[in-house]
């Protein structure tokens, strides 16, 4: 049998064959992680299950993988893999379903091999449900597979009928390897209504990396007109309930850049605010005049965004006694150590105000979420890590956002948390931890800064001494630049030239295009590279707008700075630059 173009095992051909004729309880179903709550601990977050297999009479016809298949949080020694089955006789474009009806859907991982002799062979296979309880997800964990290796994989309907495309992902290194290179694609912000998906098509189809960051806004809830061909969002309205989340996710990822990327590369993401509500916070958003409307509580809306985001996101439920965690840890060998932080929706306190900015008592992370990332850099130390990474929504240097908003300091930021980062500044100086490295999205700009607590260690802007760590802030990969709605080069440039003058920590920043960045990190350094684009139309064509290195034990860029083709480099400073 051919499984859309790759033959699928005989064995496993087979099986699916003898299966079809009667599935029941003896079937050994793994277990299908859409349904389940993020917390393991809060089960009425899940979705039940309907009594046992025996009970039920379980599809095993012919499906259609409507939305091809993705993969993400891989470990040493598994991966997470994500497709959608729907029966052929279910509307696909529904996603609010009464029939319950158990969907059998079976999966195979495998390694392909330069050699045509060489036998192909299996690493992982097996059988799953799915249902319209979760909209026909499927998200299981393929066990048993190797440290850094590439893998190969598809669904099937479980009578063999019909197939998914095939898909490429990657485990990462066992914790204690040595890794001569890693490399990742970082991304946030992409607005569906406001550019196309180039950011992602683009690096995709050129093999750039081996992973890919996501740091938030994956998908967002207004109800915005767009001026570009087929990308008025669906349903047209702000997203409120469950179906309208699951809508406009299901929208975005037909798109074909986005869905060649997730095919072919491991994704680790993070949700920010607009996975929701713009700008909220645990208990609520600044915007519910519509919610209220539609007679939805606060509660029940996050938990509606955050419903429909982990069944569509190849992410691991995280064990956990917490309320929608999804912070986490990945260690890449000794090379590389990546925490991924939720600076939004497990426990930011109200913020966006001046007077409150220092209090002690507001929190970004909660204590939890604090006490984890303290125990992480602990941990990292004491097993040799060379690079601590940190995967941040929001901006974490302090900037004088003067120049963009008439507003001293941007307070959606952890500017509005000041005490939580001091701590967390606090503490990398106490540990003396090197190469301390953050990516950061949210912010629809390109731009770099060193990590400066000048309270504590003076920092010289011109060598970079006294600098303690860096931070890669990626654009959006469509959203509207964070300088102005539809703002022309050279206002952004201005911006721009505004931004590196007033903050002695900026080395550089641009605004005008959309884009990412590629971010290699080896035992010796970590070097970025920036690719700007247009988003208005379908294109390949990027700039490498600038690249950026830091040496391993410096906490600092390498100086001199290297060229830059669009953007502004920091030069001369403006006498109130001089600021942590």
């Amino acid at each position: 049998m051919m499984f859309g173009g790759v033959s699928f095992s005989v064995a496993f051909a087979t099986a699916l064959m003898v299966g079809a004729e009667l599935v029941t309880a003896s079937t050994q179903f793994a277990r299908n992680i859409a349904f389940d709550s993020p917390s393991i601990n809060h089960p009425f977050l899940a979705v039940p299950r309907r009594g046992p297999l025996d009970k039920r009479t379980v599809y095993t016809g012919p499906l259609f993988f409507s939305h091809g298949v993705a993969s993400g949080d891989p470990y040493a020694d598994s991966v997470i893999l994500w497709t959608r089955a729907v029966p052929l006789d279910v509307n696909e474009t529904t996603h609010l379903y009464e029939d319950k009806k158990p969907v059998c859907v079976a999966w195979e991982v495998w390694q392909d091999y330069a050699c045509e002799e060489r036998p192909r062979k299996i690493f992982s296979s097996g059988k799953t449900e799915t249902s319209g309880d979760v909209d026909y997800t499927v998200k299981v964990e393929a066990t048993g597979l190797e440290p850094f290796q590439t893998y190969y994989y598809k669904f099937a309907a479980c009578d063999g009928s019909s197939e998914s495309s095939s898909g490429r992902t990657k485990t990462i290194p066992a914790p204690d390897a040595w890794v001569d290179k890693v490399t990742f694609a970082v991304y946030s912000c992409a607005n569906f209504a406001e550019g196309f998906y180039n950011a992602y098509g683009t690096p995709a189809r050129k093999d750039k990396m081996d992973y890919v960051i996501f740091l938030g806004d994956y998908s967002y809830e207004y109800m915005e007109p767009s001026f570009l061909p087929g990308r008025t969002p669906m349903p047209f309205k702000e997203t409120i309930q469950l179906v309208d989340y699951r809508i406009r996710i299901a929208m975005q990822r037909q798109d074909p850049d986005l869905s060649f990327n997730h095919a072919n590369f491991p994704w680790f993401s993070v949700w920010d605010d607009h996975e929701v509500a713009n700008n909220g916070w645990k208990d609520g958003s600044p915007e519910d005049s519509n919610m209220i409307k539609e007679g939805i509580t606060w509660d029940q809306r996050k938990n509606n965004g955050l419903r429909a985001h982990f069944e569509w996101m190849p992410i691991r439920q995280v064990d956990s006694d917490d309320y929608f965690r999804i912070w986490r840890n990945f260690k890449f060998g000794k090379l590389v150590d990546l925490n991924m932080l939720d600076t939004r929706y497990y426990a930011r306190d109200k913020g966006d105000d001046i007077p409150g900015a220092a209090s002690p008592n507001r929190t970004m992370l909660g204590a939890n979420q604090e006490k984890w990332l303290y125990d992480r850099f602990d941990e990292s130390k004491n097993r040799g890590a060379i690079w601590n990474v940190m995967g941040n929504q929001v901006q974490f240097s302090n900037m004088n956002e003067t120049a963009v908003s008439g507003e001293d300091l941007y307070y959606d930021g952890w500017m509005d948390y000041q005490a939580q980062r001091n701590r967390i500044m606090q503490n990398i100086i106490d540990r003396r931890q090197l190469n301390t490295v953050i990516l950061t999205g949210d912010y629809h700009a390109l731009w770099t800064a060193e990590l400066t607590y000048p309270e504590k260690i003076k920092y010289n802007h011109l060598n970079g001494d006294g600098a303690i760590g860096v931070e890669l802030a990626t654009t959006s990969v469509s959203s509207y630049s964070g300088y102005g709605i539809l703002k022309d080069k050279e206002y952004c440039q201005n911006i721009s030239a505004r931004v590196v003058a007033d903050n002695e920590q900026v080395k550089w920043a641009e605004g005008f295009y959309r884009g990412y960045f590629v971010v290699e990190f080896t035992p010796q350094e970590m070097k970025a590279d920036y690719f700007s684009m247009e988003v208005t139309e379908r294109t390949d064509d990027e700039i490498l707008a600038a690249t950026w290195i830091s040496e391993a034990g410096t906490n600092k860029f390498k100086r001199p700075f290297g060229k830059v083709k669009t953007g502004v480099l920091q030069t001369g400073l403006n006498p109130w630059a001089h600021r942590s």
